[in-house]
């Protein structure tokens, strides 16, 4: 399981032309994302799972209990893969965590 949170469509595009040939070798790379374009990974008939930006999580506010969803989401997806290793290019699972709640403080629940 690769962890690429809170990099730029950009950065995640490059990163995979570059990195291509290392993970080759394994039978099954799982991807976990924040960017929008997923066209890339379809296009290398790469798995993935994308989890929201601190810009998506914004625009809800606190409607929904970010952290807590995230902690669950991951759980899920690592119980559905059942990685034998995980691996960030940027920030790990618990650094995307941190960034959400020092990004999502003081954001108030707004009517839904």
């Amino acid at each position: 399981m690769v962890y690429l949170l809170l990099r730029s469509d950009e950065s995640v595009v490059t990163f995979l032309s570059q990195s291509e040939r290392a993970f080759r070798r394994f039978s099954k790379v799982i991807f976990i994302v924040t960017c929008n374009e997923l066209s890339e990974f379809r296009f290398r008939r790469l798995i993935v799972e994308r989890l929201p930006d601190l810009e998506e999580m914004k625009e809800f506010g606190a409607a929904r209990p970010w952290p807590e969803y995230l902690r669950r989401r991951h759980l899920i997806l690592k119980s559905k893969w059942k990685p034998a290793w995980l691996l960030a290019y940027g920030l790990t699972f618990d650094e995307y965590l941190k960034e959400v709640e020092r990004n999502l403080n003081g954001i108030t629940r707004r009517a839904v």
